[in-house]
């Protein structure tokens, strides 16, 4: 007589699933910067082994969706795993048109959110949608346009978000708006990175709260402003990244010894630093180089806050370095304090 074979319990096949995805992605692409989309292959297939596999497959297929047409979005939208299945992190990089409030009401406990640039612009009434209540990360890579109704209020007002990371990168969003986020995740946020805010409808700086439990900020040009605004007397800080045009005086306040922390990353990808060679011509930028290998060198001596620096990702190599005075007395200042040199990829450079 028969016996029907055994069923692994719900558990095993679960954690089964996720190193077969994880190993999927590696396999794939030879490097852990995979495409996620063979791990979505495995897990289709998965869903037709047997009832045992399909629930299982099913739910980590819908934790994590990304909509980048307006069929996927329509089809996210309509579907009954919508509904069935708990979705945790939803990228929508396509243009859905007003729909995307709608279906943005219904999600449910989603704990990630990111907004495309191909969403071209989205009202900030989203974030007060109680679906989104739950959110950790929210990354906004659109344009965030403010309602007439809130923005001719003379108060900003905190958005009620309990966000832990928060990205503001789409061109010409609202500095209104992104005060408004801050003052709503003052106390919660731990990783900001703020890029590209219009400078159109200006707040005071004084808008922007410190964020006592910061640890890492990215910003450009655009934010640096008030960037130093972000940081109390003693604040948490470990990494920081400076993004384009920011200027040597910028550098210099953001770090200045009113801050009491203790970097231990810190990253400089200002456009003259990258480029071997600027739109203004090879005289002005290596001189623009020049300039910022003093200030780092400056800084790593006078400013209490990158005493402890560990690890510097900068557009230089070592070779670079050695090509001028200032380059390599910053080299040695760099060997002598046991900092890591790293490119902007976060690969270490060859220093062989």
């Amino acid at each position: 007589m028969s016996s029907a074979a055994p069923t692994l319990p719900a558990e095993i096949i679960k954690h089964i699933l996720e190193l077969a995805v994880e190993g999927a992605a590696t396999w794939d692409n030879g490097d852990a910067q995979a495409n996620p989309r063979s791990g979505y292959d495995l897990l289709r297939k998965a869903a037709r082994v047997s009832k045992a596999w399909s629930v299982p497959a099913c739910e980590a297929l819908w934790q994590r969706v990304e909509l980048r047409t307006g069929a996927q979005a329509f089809e996210f939208a309509s579907s009954a795993g919508n509904r069935r299945y708990r979705t945790k992190e939803v990228l929508v990089d396509c243009p859905v048109g007003p729909s995307l409030m709608k279906m943005l009401a219904e999600l449910e406990g989603v704990k990630s959110l990111e907004i495309g640039p191909r969403v071209k612009g989205i009202s900030s009434d989203f974030m007060y949608l109680p679906s989104l209540k739950d959110l950790s990360s929210l990354k906004i890579r659109c344009m965030v346009v403010e309602s007439y109704r809130r923005s001719s209020s003379p108060e900003i007002k905190p958005i009620p978000l309990q966000l832990k990371h928060l990205t503001i990168s789409g061109e010409f969003s609202s500095r209104r708006t992104a005060a408004a986020i801050l003052l709503g995740v003052q106390h919660s946020l731990i990783s900001l990175d703020l890029q590209n805010l219009s400078k159109k409808f200006p707040v005071p700086t004084t808008a922007f709260p410190p964020l006592p439990n910061l640890t890492t900020l990215k910003f450009n040009d655009h934010a640096s402003s008030f960037a130093q605004n972000l940081l109390p007397h003693n604040s948490n800080l470990r990494q920081s990244f400076l993004f384009d045009q920011s200027e040597v005086a910028e550098f210099q306040a953001l770090f200045s010894n009113s801050v009491k922390t203790s970097l231990h990353s810190l990253e400089l990808s200002n456009s003259h630093l990258v480029s071997p060679y600027s739109w203004r011509g090879e005289e002005y930028d290596a001189a623009a180089r020049i300039r910022h290998y003093d200030a780092v060198e400056w800084a790593l001596h006078e400013f209490e806050v990158l005493r402890e620096l560990r690890v510097l990702r900068v557009g230089w190599t070592r070779t670079s370095l050695g090509k001028s005075h200032s380059g390599a007395t910053l080299l040695r200042t760099i060997d002598l304090r046991g900092i890591k040199l790293e490119g902007l990829s976060a690969q270490p450079v060859n220093i062989l």
